[in-house]
């Protein structure tokens, strides 16, 4: 179980880190800002691929 929240916190280290320096080169706080409410689908999506506990065919429906 601890596994999955470190992926987890990794996947959004990675994702956050990423759209804060993207903010900086372009000079606009306001796009990390942004990308705060998708982190929270990144972190949903990250767990459930990392965790392996779906049927495939449930997570198409």
């Amino acid at each position: 179980m601890s596994g999955l929240f470190f992926i987890t916190t990794g996947a959004i280290l990675v994702y956050m880190t990423g759209w804060f320096l993207a903010a900086q080169l372009k000079g606009r706080n306001d796009i990390a800002d942004i990308a705060w409410g998708l982190g929270f689908i990144v972190a949903a999506a990250v767990s459930l691929l990392a965790a392996g506990l779906y049927p495939p065919r449930g997570v198409l429906v």
